[in-house]
């Protein structure tokens, strides 16, 4: 069975068996905790696991490729020995079987497309649930990435007072579930639960089956990623709103949407170019531009019809820094939770506003104010300009930027960070000119077009 299947079949199991036992599905008990951070930073340090990522993706398409590789020779072969030397009767039905077996795609074209080698780097990863607990009950070695063994790999505290274990009502069955937090990492430099790796590969695998099949059927890339992400929100059994959101946990993770879109963007590029923001949520400048860059695929076809690895990943070792960025960070992209739990929440983040505020610092090491964090959960709410469902209900969405320190230090913290009309892409203008000033450069789409063939044919 395939390894996302294994991840449905568990989580479908985990409802029916679980919910009405008191017990939530696997993934929803994945819960983690961006606010709940060591307390002092000065004695702690994280390691950052971009590199491990990296590798660990690396490894996994250059599996699929070989996979690829030799299923298209079997294919071929096969196709060679059933291929007839020609025909012994002349007629009617024999023209019309000829025709037929010349009109039909070879059986290995089945391994070239673009949909091939996303459900093989798919098969080649471990199921979510599998992928998480192995993170956190077998994480990397620190050591082997250049940091002291006393790093933080995964940082997951015996805590009982986690913010999610006391939001729910004592008799409300979905308590069970915040006893099991996903631990909190760091990978380039940016901090996220564990559980957000398990929505990037198997959400994200989901997304891009929906997104795929939309554009099979003909429709625009734009509306292929709207139903994407409506299957992500509101789609069924596996949305955001029922078992891995709202109905097993009382809270819509803008987070995990964000992982889940994350991921589909990666199962895109693997055989596609994509355009991406040259600074992951940066947003739109005081002109109302965002720098955007074009990400050529990590794989292609060759001449001979086989798949290679583009020079990305041999030429970067940090290539997958493209896909994990602050959007999964639960502290800056925060989570939308039912009125019931609001209160608790809002408590919560008072009591641990410096806490947290330590680990989000500028370049000269000093906490960040809170108009910037109001100002970074704006910011957050598309990926790569693109809307992947964030819940924008913003007088509604708590964090350092809207709640006030509960020691009552004066600390100037904004309101509700307010959302801003959808700004113009643009791509990053050439260097100007000695005496000249570069401007911002709007997309063109006939320039686009032609520097995603020339990515494509590299």
């Amino acid at each position: 069975m395939p390894n996302h299947h294994r991840t449905t079949a568990a989580l479908l199991a985990a409802a029916t068996l679980g919910l009405g036992a008191g017990a939530p599905p696997s993934a929803s008990a994945h819960e983690t905790d961006q606010f709940l951070m060591p307390a002092d930073r000065e004695s702690a340090e994280f390691a950052d696991l971009g590199r491990y990522f990296s590798d660990y993706f690396s490894d996994a398409i250059r599996g699929a490729v070989h996979g690829l590789n030799r299923q298209i020779d079997d294919a071929e072969a096969r196709e060679a020995k059933a291929q007839p030397k020609h025909f012994r009767v002349v007629g009617r039905k024999t023209r019309r079987a000829a025709r037929r077996m010349t009109e039909q795609p070879a059986a290995a074209d089945a391994f070239r497309t673009p949909a091939a080698i996303a459900n093989a780097v798919r098969d080649e990863l471990p199921d979510a649930l599998s992928l998480i607990d192995g993170l956190e009950w077998n994480p990397p070695d620190a050591t082997a990435y250049g940091y002291a063994d006393d790093a933080i790999v995964i940082y997951k505290p015996h805590d009982q007072n986690a913010m999610h274990t006391r939001l729910h009502f004592v008799l409300d069955p979905r308590i069970l579930g915040r006893l099991w937090r996903a631990g909190t990492f760091k990978a380039y430099d940016a901090y996220m639960g564990a559980d957000k790796i398990g929505h990037f590969v198997d959400m994200g695998y989901r997304y891009y089956k929906v997104f795929d099949g939309a554009r099979r059927g003909g429709a625009a890339d734009d509306a292929a990623y709207a139903d994407a992400v409506h299957f992500g929100v509101r789609g069924g059994l596996l949305s955001e709103n029922m078992l891995l959101g709202r109905a097993t946990a009382g809270a819509f993770s803008n987070a995990d949407l964000a992982s889940n879109f994350a991921g589909l963007r990666f199962y895109i590029n693997l055989a596609e170019p994509l355009l991406v923001e040259a600074d992951p949520g940066a947003g739109p400048d005081a002109d109302g531009y965002v720098a955007m860059e074009l990400l050529p695929p990590l794989a292609r076809l060759n001449d001979a019809g086989r798949w290679e690895l583009t020079s990305r990943i041999d030429d970067d070792p940090d290539f997958f820094a493209a896909y994990l960025t602050d959007h999964f960070n639960e502290a800056l992209n925060p989570s939308h939770f039912e009125r019931g739990m609001r209160r608790k929440v809002r408590a919560a983040i008072a009591d641990r506003w410096h806490r947290v505020a330590q680990w989000y610092t500028d370049a000269d090491g000093n906490p960040r104010p809170a108009a910037w964090h109001a100002d970074r959960a704006r910011r957050l709410a598309k990926l790569d300009g693109l809307d992947y469902g964030h819940l924008q209900r913003w007088d509604e969405l708590y964090n350092l930027g809207n709640v006030a320190p509960a020691s009552g230090d004066d600390v100037e913290y904004a309101g509700a960070p307010q959302a801003e009309p959808a700004a113009e892409l643009e791509v990053e203008a050439p260097a100007a000119e000695p005496g000249e000033t570069a401007e911002p450069q709007p997309v063109d789409s006939a320039l686009l077009d032609a520097a995603e063939a020339i990515l494509a044919s590299r």
